[in-house]
C-alpha cells in the first residue's frame, strides 16, 4: 500500500503544470519535476540530479528583479528557502546565458521536516511570461488612451475658448 501511495505521489509530481524543486538542507536536489525542465529549457535530468549537475545546469541561468536588477546567487529564490526565508510570488526574469531565451517566473516555497527530522525545501516555479507580456501591453494601451483623451480634453478646451471668444467679440 506504501509503495502504491508513493507510485500515485510521483505521478501527481510528474504531471504538475507547475514546476517542483525539492532539496534537502544542504541544497543537493532530490527531486526536479519535467515541468520545471520544461521551464527552464532542459530536459532528461533524472528525478534526483546530483548536486553538480544543477549547479553546473543553473549556471548557465541570470536572475533579475522585473525592473533588470540581477540577484546574486545568494538572493535566489531556493537559497533563500535553504536560509528559512519565505518566498512566495516572488516574479523573476529569468535568463539563459548560453541561448537567446527569457522568461518571467514566479517563485513560492517553504522549509519543512519529515518525521526522521530531515529539513527539506521545495521551491514551486509558474511561468508568468505571456501574463506578463500581456501586462505591458495593456499597461501601454491604457497609457496610450489617457494620452488620447488628455489630448482631445485639451483639443475640446480650446476649441471652447476660441468659440467663447468670437461669441464675445
Amino acid at each position: 500500500e506504501l509503495e502504491r501511495s508513493r507510485e500515485r505521489l510521483q505521478i501527481v509530481i510528474d504531471h504538475l503544470a507547475e514546476g517542483l524543486i525539492v532539496t534537502n538542507r544542504e541544497g543537493s536536489v532530490l527531486h526536479w519535476n519535467p515541468a520545471a525542465q520544461r521551464m527552464h529549457g532542459i530536459a532528461g535530468l533524472d528525478h534526483g540530479p546530483s548536486l553538480q549537475t544543477v549547479l553546473e545546469t543553473m549556471s548557465r541561468f541570470e536572475l533579475a528583479t522585473l525592473d533588470g536588477e540581477v540577484l546574486p546567487a545568494h538572493q535566489w529564490p531556493m537559497r533563500r528557502l535553504l536560509r528559512g526565508e519565505p518566498v512566495q510570488g516572488v516574479e523573476l526574469r529569468v535568463r539563459r546565458l548560453d541561448i537567446d531565451w527569457q522568461r518571467v517566473f514566479r517563485y513560492g516555497g517553504a522549509s519543512a521536516q519529515d518525521r526522521s527530522g530531515e529539513a527539506l525545501a521545495f521551491l514551486t516555479v509558474i511561468d508568468v511570461t505571456a501574463a506578463k507580456a500581456t501586462e505591458t501591453e495593456l499597461q501601454r494601451h491604457r497609457t496610450h488612451l489617457e494620452e488620447l483623451v488628455r489630448q482631445r480634453t485639451q483639443d475640446l478646451a480650446q476649441a471652447r475658448d476660441a468659440a467663447e471668444a468670437a461669441n464675445r467679440a
